[in-house]
């Protein structure tokens, strides 16, 4: 981190918890996956092991076996895994992907690995089929070829079976790609394949030979044995079904019975084109079998259907979503017995269902697996650590949606448990649902599910461009409180609680009115200076209803207008008389609530609305941050107009504040006259302000308080963006914020980093074009944040208040820090008495977005914010009252740490001094950021993530770099943009649309994996076959021994068809061999330190006998001097 500088304020006499922090304590690892694979494409179950395999297509495979039982798997290469197969109960997976490459996993280990893969060359791989208990691999090809395949060795056999081999002499027409391959159920020597133009052939494995074949004109895609063994089903390209007979005595066979199940599908007269069958299964049962099919169906929609006959009852269940592939589960594996099939596991686009055959109605079940991340797309993550395990129970006790009793999936073994704290996922869903995740453990586990959908009216809930207005865009959630504040696109806020009992009532709405100002009425080429005091100098206390300088919402139009006018007297703007304003009439909605009565299931329950309207010719802005206090009982919210706090226990707005009002409590002393001045003049009025002192800069002297000549420097930290864009497109900022200067703002080499008295009035006058309306759109609010600090002082920066106060933190676009101080009104005068708002300080300034904002106590630990714990009787409980502060603690400082997207601060309060600084001064910048704590609290540390992927680590409040760590890769723009970090060191991010990626920061936490992984493997003894009848007795001189027919008496095969890829696993040998060399070298090395270790020891021990020897005589030869004497 050669661009990454330090400077360090004040330093404090007490040493810091974190002063012994080292890299060694941080490890950045990935550790578990969740989910259902984004994109599946293949699907396979083992119906012993009972297990399911879902390949997709960025080549990632999901296995799953009972609750609580999942394995992922990656394939080196991002290729797509066109087919899957279970090896039945012998531990072993194929997978064949786009690349007709087969690999081979070994299933028998907690982390399965590729054993082997082979590589076809020549042919491009269409059909797999591994007939049950067999070694032996049939593959089809898009040539019209089928190869055998040695599953114990991977290796092709020169057994093949050529296209042309299996016409007769007369026919030269090429059949087309083989689309099926299937054996016969009792005559093993047996096997039936089909070609794309219809010609279907069974052949005989032993003699070489076409024993029978079938011709139609229709194209074939499936064929499936019926289990009485004399008939067969197909399924057509144009949506048909054909049955045909085995036992016929024609060289060429047509079809017994040929129909259109969905010819006359819905309302339709007259027959309607169809569209393919995918897949086609017939099974039996003691009475009426069962007939199940995809596709089929007229219109575009035909992959979202599948068809179930059974007797007289026909379903068509439309699934809403592309349907990839099916299985069903019976009670007999074997093709030939009676299967009397139980449940249909249906593969959608983004999650996988089961259909109980067993029910009247086929009921839909979800599975019992959290793989429903992506069944609406996500639109916001957010992660919850430290939740009381009485949450987790009560989401999971009120969770209605239950999967299916009796799952009938119950393969592999849990690993060993492991307490791993109780984490908990939310995401907000494009559908208007929330749903909550237990990321605990070594499985997803999906615990509950809101749906907001239901609280508005049932007419238009998109937009004319196809947005959804019920999406979810951030979520705030109070584990401890159980309240939950979610925003929507329509620009509303809706407050959820927790309820035991279900409730019929009202929704109670709350309306906020936020209006964008006019900016082209501003004149921002005159900047004169007020004669007023500072409003850092004025009373802190008091109502914010009642105080002009922080104007608040009205209640009514004559209010609002009276604050509109106020402001724009301020500034030193003519009012307008009332005939010439615009139309200033209130817009309904975007969303409508119901008018009647909701019912309301018990768990969180919508507890206030609040709607956010403006004018009737403008749009209401999109919130852009959420922050909750379940214990004050109060919620902000930053939008693309303005910021509000809300007191949603009594229900009221206590505080509005629109862009221009957030400029205004920056710099109260400017204001700008409509009235034309000389541009000449301009730049001279501006330079006379002189530089404004900010306290972060790297030369600034110790802060003092601010004078009235201090203004030159203010519009420097807007002047960033200069493009005329929508007053309310915040990504277009942020584009115009990449693409102009903003990485030479913060460069101390730029000729800007500290700004002259001329190079600021020159900035001052481009950012303050009056066709430039961007000027108080840098004052959007990126951050909000509750916590109690300090923040009252005096001029010398004296604590005034003998204790914490309730303070809201807000962080803009520009890198403007300001706090407001709330008065709360203790115990029962609670809900009576209203809150008030004022000024907490003298606002600071960073010159970046500010992303993360953090406090710490004197003592360096984190500072949570107020919560109040859930119960039943909570309201019958007497409310604890706060501890005052000490004198001692009153001398020392508490710490606020502010992260911003080019810089990160650390300030003392109530000083608001800096302590420590961290920038960067390259082209990257911070995009996350967490407070983390350690060791139960005793080491307290700052995790940044950087939009080149590396995770840094920072000690607190030295603010020191302790490490830097490359971890997501370049253009990971998904896993950045999610990237969720607790406190305890667990993380979490979307890797795709539809899957959870967890990862520990923490070395001790990732220590503790791999005991806690689940086996999908166990040993289980297989069923036996079906007992020998008279068709066994028969076809029995025909059964062959597949090894001898397929093994070296077939020959080799071709050394251009195949080749086995063995890279890999030699290069893997070959570090393992070198690890172990090294190792016998490193040992070599210190035996041969330890023997010369022993002789310098011997040495100098011959060498102390010597002296000592020496030392004797010379003491014998001084004591017969001294007799002598």
């Amino acid at each position: 981190m050669k661009h990454i500088t330090s400077k360090l304020g004040q330093k404090t006499s007490q040493q810091s918890p974190t002063s012994g922090n080292t890299s060694a304590l941080f490890k950045v690892q990935k550790t578990l996956r969740h989910g259902l694979p984004y994109e599946p494409t293949a699907l396979a179950y083992d119906p012993i092991q009972r297990t399911i395999a879902v390949g997709s297509k960025t080549g990632t495979i999901r296995i799953y076996g009972k609750p609580g039982v999942e394995t992922f798997l990656s394939h080196d290469e991002e290729r797509a895994v066109k087919h899957l197969l279970f090896s039945t109960n012998e531990g072993a997976l194929l997978s064949i992907t786009s690349d007709n490459c087969i690999h081979l996993w070994n299933l028998r280990q907690r982390t399965p690995q590729i054993v082997q893969s082979l590589l076809f060359k020549t042919e491009n791989l269409n059909v797999i089929k591994l007939p049950i208990l067999s070694h032996w691999i049939y593959l089809g090809t898009e040539k019209g070829n089928v190869f055998v395949v040695n599953l114990e060795t991977l290796t092709a056999s020169g057994y093949d079976i050529m296209w042309n081999h299996t016409l007769p002499k007369s026919h030269k027409v090429h059949p087309g790609p083989v689309t099926c391959i299937e054996e016969h159920p009792v005559d093993p020597s047996k096997i039936l394949i089909g070609y794309e133009n219809g010609r279907l052939i069974v052949w005989d494995l032993k003699n070489r030979e076409v024993v029978k074949s079938y011709t139609w004109e229709k194209p074939l895609s499936c064929v499936f044995w019926i289990s009485d063994v004399k008939q067969f089903v197909t399924g057509h390209i144009e949506g048909s079904l054909a049955i045909w007979n085995y036992n016929t005595t024609k060289a060429e066979d047509r079809p017994v019975k040929v129909f259109k199940p969905h010819e006359y599908f819905g309302e339709q007269s007259s027959p309607q084109p169809c569209n393919l069958i995918t897949k086609v299964q017939w099974l039996s049962t003691k009475a009426d079998p069962y007939l199940i099919f995809t596709g089929g169906i007229p219109g575009s929609t035909s992959s979202h259907y599948i068809t179930i006959f059974h007797g007289r009852k026909r379903e068509y269940l439309n699934l809403q979503k592309p349907i990839v592939d099916f299985f069903v589960v019976c009670e007999s594996s074997f093709a030939r017995d009676i299967q009397n099939p139980t449940v249909l596991v249906v593969l959608l686009k983004d999650e996988m269902i089961a259909i109980d055959l067993s029910s009247a109605d086929f009921t839909i079940s979800p599975l019992p697996y959290g793989i429903r991340v992506g069944v609406s797309p996500v639109t916001t993550l957010s992660m919850v650590t430290g939740c009381p395990t009485s949450l987790l129970d009560d989401l999971q006790r009120y969770h209605t949606a239950t999967a299916m009793k009796h799952w009938p999936v119950d393969g592999g073994e849990w690993g060993r448990h492991v307490e791993a704290g109780t984490d908990l996922a939310i995401t907000g869903h494009q559908n208007g649902s929330i749903r909550f995740w237990d990321t605990s453990g070594v499985t997803l586990q999906h615990l509950y599910t809101v749906q907001l959908r239901h609280l508005f009216e049932s007419g238009k809930t998109s937009t004319d461009a196809g947005e959804s207005l019920v999406g979810v865009t951030h979520l705030k959630f109070c584990p401890f409180g159980r309240v939950l504040g979610v925003s929507l696109t329509s620009a509303q806020i809706i407050i959820l609680s927790w309820a035991t009992q279900d409730t019929v009532a009202m929704v109670s709405v709350l309306p906020v009115f936020l209006a964008q100002p006019d900016y082209q009425q501003f004149d921002f080429d005159s900047m004169e200076e007020e004669t007023v005091s500072p409003t850092l100098d004025s009373p802190r206390h008091g109502p914010a209803v009642n105080t002009p300088d922080t104007p608040l919402s009205a209640t009514s139009n004559t209010d609002e207008q009276k604050r509109a006018n106020h402001l724009l007297s301020k500034f030193g703007i003519e009012v307008p008389s009332p005939a010439s304003t615009v139309d200033d009439s209130k817009a309904e909605p975007m969303l409508a609530l119901q008018s009647k009565s909701i019912r309301q299931s018990a768990g969180l329950q919508v507890q206030l609305v609040i709607q956010t309207v403006t004018h009737a010719h403008e749009t209401p802005g999109q919130i852009i941050c959420v922050e909750l206090s379940s214990g004050w009982g109060l919620l902000a919210f930053g939008s693309s107009l303005g910021a509000v706090i809300v007191d949603y226990i009594q229900r009221t707005i206590l505080w509005v504040q629109s862009n221009m009002d957030l400029f205004h409590l920056c710099y109260p002393n400017l204001k700008a006259p409509l009235k034309p001045t000389n541009s000449k003049s301009k730049k001279s009025k501006i330079a006379k302000l002189g530089s404004f002192n900010n306290a972060f800069e790297d030369d600034a002297p110790p802060r003092t308080p601010r004078k009235a000549t201090q203004r030159g420097k203010m519009l420097s930290i807007i002047r960033r963006d200069k493009s005329n864009e929508s007053p309310t497109s915040l990504s277009s900022h942020r584009k115009a914020k990449k693409q102009g200067s903003g990485g030479s703002m913060d460069s101390p080499n730029s000729p800007n980093s500290v700004a002259s008295d001329n190079d600021n009035a020159n900035m001052a006058s481009s950012a303050a074009d009056p066709g430039n309306s961007n000027i108080f759109e840098n004052f959007l609010v990126q951050r909000l944040c509750f916590v109690e600090s300090f923040t009252d002082k005096d001029i010398s920066g004296n604590v005034t208040s003998p204790r914490r106060n309730p303070t809201l933190w807000i962080g803009s676009y520009s890198g403007a820090l300001i706090s407001q101080t709330i008065n709360i009104p203790p115990g029962e005068h609670r809900k009576k008495i209203p809150c008030q708002i004022s000024l907490g300080g003298s606002p600071m300034f960073l010159k970046s977005p500010i992303i993360n904002i953090s406090a710490l106590d004197h003592e360096g630990s984190l500072v949570n914010p107020a919560v109040t714990h859930w119960s039943e009787d909570a309201k019958r409980k007497k409310p604890k009252t706060k501890k005052r502060m000490g004198d001692s603690e009153l001398q020392s400082n508490d710490y606020l740490v502010v992260c911003a997207e080019k810089s990160i601060l650390v300030m003392k309060l109530p000083s608001q001094n800096s302590y420590a600084r961290q920038k960067i001064f390259d082209n990257s910048y911070y995009l996350r950021s967490s407070v983390l704590c350690l060791d139960n609290g005793s080491t307290v540390c700052l995790a940044c993530v950087s939009i080149m992927g590396n995770i840094l680590f920072y000690s607190l409040p030295q603010l020191k770099l302790i490490t830097n760590i490359p971890f997501f890769g370049a253009g990971n723009a998904r896993s950045l943009r999610t990237f969720q970090c607790g406190t305890n060191g667990h993380a979490l991010y979307m890797c795709s649309p539809t899957e959870f990626q967890a990862m520990t920061l923490v070395n001790k936490n990732h220590l503790m994996l791999p005991e806690s992984l689940p086996m999908v493997f166990t040993m289980r003894d297989a069923p036996e076959p079906p007992r020998k009848s008279l068709i066994n007795t028969i076809f029995k001189r025909n059964s062959v021994d597949r090894a001898e027919l397929f093994g070296p008496n077939a020959g080799a095969a071709s050394p251009h068809l195949t080749e086995k890829i063995l890279k890999r696993y030699d290069a893997h040998m070959e570090a393992a061999v070198n690890e172990v060399d090294r190792v016998r070298q490193a040992l070599n090395e210190r035996g041969e330190k330890m023997s010369e270790l022993e002789k310098r020891t011997e040495q100098i021990r011959m060498e102390a006998e010597n002296f000592a020897s020496a030392s004797h005589l010379l003491h014998m030869k001084a004591k017969e001097q001294n007799r002598w004497f």
